[in-house]
């Protein structure tokens, strides 16, 4: 099945998209903000998910990045989805995360802030997402900082 984007990419995001698959999905997106990394992100979780080798993504980004990430896969996302987003204390999403029900029918986004991602990092890995996507990288810049050292981690064992 050809992929087929709900928007038109602009012709580096579909250059960075068609990288992204060469690479295994193990890919990095620097590009300045504002260029639609987001959009990037979510056609190729789509593609995946079409192909039937993705149902679901975690997203680590900062609080207020849930609001973008809601907006974005309204505007975006040309499959059906399930937007999860871990609010509360680490038992609440831990709790959250394991009652999280999974169909085949449609591509679920989990979302979680940096701060809690070490946390709950074992809950994440029975949870065991098919992509990983590192919102606002650059809170990742410490490498001994605990979230940095979590994500490592999930990376490595994922």
């Amino acid at each position: 099945m050809r992929f087929v984007p709900k928007t038109r990419p602009r012709r580096y995001q579909a250059e960075a998209l068609k990288r992204a698959f060469a690479c295994n999905g193990r890919y990095g997106l620097f590009l300045e903000p504002g260029t639609g990394k987001t959009k990037i992100a979510i056609d190729f979780a789509s593609a995946l998910f079409l192909q039937g080798k993705a149902k679901t993504v975690l997203v680590i980004c900062q609080l207020s990045g849930h609001v973008v990430w809601r907006e974005q896969l309204e505007l975006h996302c040309p499959v059906p989805y399930q937007l999860e987003m871990l609010l509360g204390g680490s038992t609440a999403k831990a709790s959250a995360l394991k009652a999280l029900r999974l169909n085949g029918t449609t591509l679920t986004f989990v979302l979680i802030n940096y701060e809690s991602l070490w946390r709950i990092e074992q809950s994440i890995l029975s949870f065991a997402p098919d992509i990983l996507v590192c919102d606002e990288g650059h809170k990742l810049k410490n490498r001994t900082a605990k979230q940095s050292r979590a994500v490592h981690r999930l990376v490595q064992k994922l």
